[in-house]
């Protein structure tokens, strides 16, 4: 249907946005309107067996060992607390990069768990404690967001191809990482080891409204994907969008407790899908099983695709194991490379 309140809200702020980003917001509005008129889908109106949300994961130290959720904050940039600290490598030989299990396994047995709430030191803030089995007797305290992160020595660092200014969380956190990937013990003929990784460093996202700014690629949000001020969600330090979810259909909108998701792309893994979570030890599986069927893209067969990327419409509400997953709108096809429909899927 078409509604003139969006364009006459987004006329109403003519005289002070650019028209670029009037259009967004038009666009926002729009898709709002659109997606109160969706209903759920016939076979789920007709008495079937809605699905449920099976578990919620988080990494509030990337690439490290996963937490599990019963409930979770949304916040706006995905997850609370996911995904908001990472390990860099190259500081001394220029902007650090990214290190993940994609270089180490080592990284899959280290855990960042929060502390519980009455040993918790301040409101906003969470204490995570840095453990791993190569490291016996050994943990280390961390906080996020940290504290005095304005004093907190602040670098660009290099998250595939984005350049964010991240703090470095200190030698204590960088020397734990470092030492745990030294001590573990990497598979015959591996490059992993205290010889091959020795400038490891831990860095955290600013505070919200402390400078840090990292949209998505705005190609493959919908309108109604895009947040009321026409600018599209934040992620934090993940693979480029803020929430993936895997699931069995391919899905444009769908929603979960209270809060809808915009399915905006599917999701090609990486070799890190066959690193073993308990002792980091890297197979061939399921990688080589999934590519039989899931290379479904005839312009990139290398990539295998499994789980989709999405993005809350709003940035607060609670998600819950067991909430109903309601699918509001299916389409054919997903999006292969920048907002383009795959021909050959």
């Amino acid at each position: 249907m078409s509604c003139p309140f969006p364009m006459m809200c987004a006329a109403m702020l003519v005289p002070f946005l650019p028209l670029r980003q009037l259009l967004n917001i038009a666009r926002a509005l729009l898709g709002r309107v659109s997606l109160l008129f969706l209903s759920p889908l016939p076979s789920q109106a007709a008495g079937q067996a809605a699905p449920k949300l099976g578990s919620i994961v988080t990494y509030p130290l990337k690439s490290c060992r996963a937490l599990r959720h019963a409930s979770i904050q949304l916040t706006s940039t995905g997850l609370r607390n996911d995904r908001v600290m990472m390990i860099v490598r190259g500081g001394s030989k220029g902007e650090p990069r990214f290190f993940s299990q994609r270089q180490s396994g080592a990284l899959a047995t280290v855990s960042c768990t929060p502390l519980p709430p009455h040993e918790q030191t301040k409101e906003g803030q969470t204490t995570y404690e840095l453990s791993c089995p190569a490291l016996p007797g050994r943990t280390l305290k961390v906080r996020y967001p940290p504290d005095k992160h304005r004093e907190l020595p602040r670098s660009l660092c290099v998250l595939w191809d984005d350049e964010l200014p991240l703090s470095d969380l200190g030698d204590a956190a960088a020397g734990f990482v470092t030492d745990a990937v030294a001590a573990w013990e990497p598979p015959s003929g591996s490059a992993d080891g205290p010889a091959a990784w020795g400038d490891l460093r831990v860095v955290c996202m600013p505070p919200a409204g402390a400078g840090y700014d990292r949209a998505p690629n705005p190609v493959y949000f919908p309108g109604s994907g895009l947040l009321l001020s026409g600018a599209p969600p934040q992620a934090a330090l993940s693979d480029g969008f803020p929430i993936l979810i895997a699931g069995t259909a391919s899905l444009a909108d769908l929603n979960i407790g209270d809060t809808i998701f915009h399915v905006l792309k599917g999701c090609p893994r990486c070799k890190q899908s066959c690193t073993d979570q308990e002792t980091g030890r890297v197979g061939k599986e399921p990688m080589e099983t999934l590519r039989t069927f899931r290379a479904m893209s005839k312009r990139h067969p290398e990539d295998v695709f499994f789980g989709q990327n999405v993005a809350a419409t709003r940035g607060s509400g609670v998600l819950r194991v067991g909430d109903v997953v309601e699918v509001l709108k299916r389409e054919d096809g997903f999006i292969a490379d920048k907002g383009s429909i795959d021909p050959g899927t």
